[in-house]
């Protein structure tokens, strides 16, 4: 959006400027300042255009993978680069608007905590996946339900192992979580992986009775 300001407000400019609506000197009269002032806008562009398209391939979570490869691929079309570019500006708009609405909203309703629990959450992820610190299984799902109240946990599981396994390293994590919080239950969501229920039935088998309802 910033790109497209600047560029409308320069083009302007330099016509305002040929035209000798801004007292300016005219081209025939001051060649080198124009071509001057001409290339500073050009390279004062060309920064503010990759600095904005570099941010949203980076950050931008509804562009999506198709739109960033034909944002590349018509990059060097005419005319089609013109509309990808403008697809890609109505997407991120539409997301930035959205992000700030979340935000007012999350702060407006932060003192009702609708997201607290009695017990914490523990989110066990699916088949071939850890819970890396940087690369979130759960998109932005836990950020939304800390900020609303609610206390998360993460299975860490090695997913790909036997179910045995699993749910022998599941029941460890859930005593580990009672022993630092001091409650008696945990809140399980589960994703992806259908016999993340026989992990389940094959901890509750192995965790001591008393903290079993």
């Amino acid at each position: 959006m910033l790109f497209c300001i600047t560029t409308s407000v320069s083009v302007v400019y330099s016509i305002l400027g040929f035209c000798g609506v801004l007292s300016l000197p005219s081209l025939g009269e001051e060649p080198k300042m124009w071509l001057f002032n001409a290339l500073l806008i050009f390279g004062i562009e060309v920064i503010v255009f990759w600095n904005g398209i570099i941010r949203v391939y980076l950050t931008s979570e509804q562009l999506g993978i198709r739109w960033r490869v034909i944002g590349i691929l018509c990059g060097w079309i005419p005319i089609a680069h013109l509309i990808a570019l403008g697809i890609i500006i109505k997407t991120v708009s539409a997301e930035v608007q959205f992000e700030n609405d979340k935000i007012l909203l999350n702060r407006a309703r932060h003192a009702e905590q609708i997201c607290a629990t009695k017990y914490p959450i523990l989110l066990v992820h699916g088949v071939f996946f850890r819970d890396f610190r940087y690369l979130n299984y759960w998109g932005r799902i836990p950020k939304q339900l800390e900020e609303n109240g609610a206390v998360i946990y993460y299975g860490q599981q090695q997913s790909a192992s036997s179910v045995e396994s699993c749910g022998k390293e599941l029941g460890e994590r859930i005593l580990q979580i009672v022993k630092e919080t001091g409650c008696e239950k945990v809140n399980i969501i589960g994703h992806s992986r259908e016999d993340w229920i026989a992990d389940m039935r094959l901890l509750c088998r192995r965790l001591p009775r008393t903290l079993l309802p």
